[in-house]
């Protein structure tokens, strides 16, 4: 990934990311420049199962390749992330969910 010393720096990623509904692999094409937060990159994931702004706060992201949670304050450019990665968007426990239809 990118390092942050070059704000315009466009990042694509094709993610696969676990939608929290199902657990079925959704592949995901992620695009944005390396100085944007993991949050943005969260509710972009979000938005795609259909999950409201407001409520997308409140999710987090999990690499499953290394475990870790990603901070949403951290830049795209400095976090592990990878061409390829598998994500695990974070339910918080205060959010039931209900099947997609």
């Amino acid at each position: 990934m990118p390092d942050d010393s070059h704000p315009d720096l466009s990042v694509t990623l094709a993610l696969t990311v676990i939608d929290p509904r199902t657990a079925e692999p959704h592949d995901l094409l992620a695009r944005g420049r390396a100085v944007q937060r993991v949050a943005d990159l969260t509710r972009q994931v979000a938005a795609y199962f259909e999950i409201p702004a407001e409520e997308a706060e409140r999710y987090g992201l999990r690499v499953e390749r290394t475990g870790e949670q990603l901070r949403p304050e951290a830049l795209i450019g400095s976090v592990d992330l990878l061409d390829g990665d598998t994500l695990r968007l974070i339910v918080p426990r205060s959010v039931r969910l209900s099947p997609r239809s």
